[in-house]
């Protein structure tokens, strides 16, 4: 909770400052006017929340400075109190000594801190960097900089020398082609552990003709970092050590090409391809006779073609096939000393992850301009996965078809109502080769149909209507063999009304309501007959009057209702099983002070009541601030 009292009392200070005091334009000028501060609480139930942030920039002559701050606070009430509060900060500046030199620091923050047990729980970082930003031609700026960072992480405290160095070449044009280079290093000694980031990135786009060019990206990424995780009993005799610690190493490098052209006014074309190689490997500093160090070889290939058409003003589409494969390996590397039949019994498990996979997709989407007032869109997307697995142990090898198909209409019938029909079919069908696993085969099929209805008469009646009704069912192929696995259903029926009433210039009505219906249940697919577990009914009812004063001030006030019921079945018989009801009032205000500073405050008082269970009352409350300066 400090630090929410630290971020508060700066919260304070610049929004008084900012408010009471005007700075000399001769020294400082705004740069960027998007400076800002949030802050906020929430209470739901037992959960409370805290947030703040503030983005602050200004160049005060030669000195260009940055603050970069988030917060977030988290309160769980149970029989123990759960907390977690995270904190990021960065503060940059750059002072200009010349057009050529800048003298830069950088400061960065990152906090954790809980009572969850996890090893992500209370750890920090901070670094703090100074260098030169050194800019020697137009095309091409340089920063090395040294500076020392602390960490905290499973209870270890490291410190030492961080140091880094990057360059940028932002647009060089060589004979029509423009090039972007930038490149990154950094590395920080940490000991007993290091952190190594480096990359470059080259970019290179040529323009032939109008619609008509070329982008070639290659990008190289290598990152190194060092993990604590509790060392077992044996090492802790043996090294005198808590923690060990692993070490995870990543090349990653990527090439992609795209090449759009014209063909006539009309028709549009485009090809992308991009191959990816990425290498992981972990291994253990501190190891026993059960570890042992692996890789992860991860290459993927992908290729696609795209044609768009507008044959006329009132028709458009595209088309679209794709391909791509992806071959993942995974190595355990044996070192003398170790345990060879433990080697060999994790060897097998390693293969058994390996895999290689194959996915061909075509897709389109066409529309059709009936009249101003008509549109018909029609979509479809169809691809065929394959899974393969080379070791004789995995028997996960599939086949997958995905099929999705969508029709929507639009209808503006006049100034007053708008019309909106939507239909979507969605087919999966999963196949397994090996008999071992064929019971597993299924479809499952998603049918969904959503009618949308606007209305608007003029500013006095706003009000949209949404329903929707859905069915999902898995089936599968060998139901009729006795074997555990049985189809079934998931059918839901949503119903949205949302109105707004306008009685005057500063009186509304507001009413929202929302009810769903949805059952699930055993499927006989062949027969189309089901046999229904359980149903549920939930249902939100919220009615408001809005007042507004002077354009600044909205207050409404109003009833929130809330109905939830569950069923199940004895036969064909429904009968309830358990039930629960919240209702209370609720309120909001919204304040815009001026136009650079707002503040929300919402809540509402429930009284809930469920079966077989003490009546309790509960209060929440939401909190928003924002301050633009």
């Amino acid at each position: 909770m400090l630090h929410y009292i630290k971020i508060s009392l700066l919260s304070i200070y610049i929004l008084f400052n900012y408010s009471f005091s005007q700075p000399d334009s001769t020294h400082s000028k705004q740069s960027k006017n998007f400076n800002e501060l949030r802050t906020g609480f929430e209470k739901n139930l037992n959960t409370f929340k805290w947030l703040g942030s503030i983005f602050y920039y200004k160049i005060f002559d030669r000195l260009e400075f940055n603050l970069n701050e988030n917060f977030n606070s988290n309160l769980i009430k149970t029989t123990k109190k759960l907390f977690r509060d995270e904190q990021s900060l960065e503060l940059t500046s750059n002072y200009k000594i010349n057009q050529y030199v800048k003298l830069t620091t950088h400061f960065n923050s990152f906090l954790i801190s809980d009572n969850l047990e996890t090893g992500m729980s209370n750890i920090n970082s901070n670094i703090f960097f100074s260098g030169i930003e050194y800019t020697p031609f137009n095309f091409l700026t340089m920063e090395p900089a040294i500076g020392f960072r602390t960490d905290k992480q499973m209870g270890e405290y490291d410190s030492g020398i961080s140091l880094y160095f990057k360059f940028t070449i932002p647009e060089l044009d060589l004979q029509g082609y423009k090039n972007y280079i930038n490149g990154f290093y950094e590395r920080d000694n940490l000991f007993p552990r290091k952190l190594e980031t480096r990359y470059i990135n080259f970019s290179n786009k040529k323009i032939f003709i109008e619609n008509t060019y070329n982008i070639l990206n290659i990008y190289y990424k290598y990152f190194r970092r060092d993990f604590y995780f509790l060392a077992d009993s044996t090492l802790n005799t043996q090294y005198n050590i808590h923690n060990n610690i692993e070490t995870r190493n990543e090349n990653l490098l990527t090439l992609s090409d795209s090449l759009c052209y014209s063909l006539g006014d009309q028709i549009y074309f485009s090809t992308f391809g991009n191959i990816i190689y990425r290498t992981i490997d972990k291994s253990i500093k501190y190891k026993s006779q059960r570890d042992f160090d692996n890789q992860i070889k991860d290459f993927k290939i992908f290729g696609s073609t795209k044609i768009l058409f507008y044959p006329a003003k009132y028709v458009s589409g595209n088309i679209e096939i794709s391909y791509g494969e992806r071959n993942v390996t995974h190595i355990l590397n044996f070192q003398s000393g170790r345990d060879i039949l433990l080697y060999d019994k994790l060897k097998n498990i390693e293969i058994q992850k390996n895999n290689y996979t194959r996915r061909t997709t075509i897709s389109g989407n066409f529309l059709l301009s009936l009249s101003k007032s008509h549109k018909v869109s029609v979509s479809s997307s169809n691809s065929i996965l394959r899974y393969d697995t080379p070791s004789k142990l995995n028997d996960d090898d599939r086949d997958e078809l995905w099929t999705s198909h969508s029709i929507t209409t639009f209808h503006n019938l006049n100034k007053y109502l708008n019309l909106k029909f939507n239909f979507d079919v969605n087919l999966v069908h999963i196949v397994y080769l090996y008999g071992t696993r064929s019971a597993n085969n299924n479809w499952n099929r998603i049918i969904k149909f959503s009618p949308v209805v606007e209305y608007q008469l003029d500013d006095k009646v706003i009000s949209t209507n949404t329903a929707e009704v859905l069915a999902n069912y898995t089936t599968f192929d060998f139901e009729n063999i006795d074997i555990p696995l049985k189809s079934y259903l998931f059918r839901q029926f949503i119903f949205i009304d949302s109105s707004k009433v306008k009685i005057s210039a500063k009186l509304n009505l507001i009413f929202y309501n929302k009810i769903i219906l949805y059952e699930r249940g055993e499927l006989n697919w062949k027969a189309f007959k089901s046999k229904p577990s359980n149903f549920n009914h939930d249902g939100t009812f919220i009615y408001q009057i809005q007042q507004k004063y002077n354009n600044n001030l909205d207050l409404s006030i109003g009833i929130r209702y809330f109905i939830q019921k569950r069923y199940k079945y004895e036969g064909r018989m429904r009968h309830l099983e358990n039930m629960l009801t919240s209702i209370g009032p609720i309120a909001s205000i919204d304040f815009m002070i001026n136009s650079d500073l707002i503040l929300n405050i919402s809540g509402w008082s429930e009284n809930i009541n469920y079966t077989n269970i003490k009546p309790q009352t509960n209060t929440n409350i939401l909190i928003n601030f924002y301050r633009k300066f």
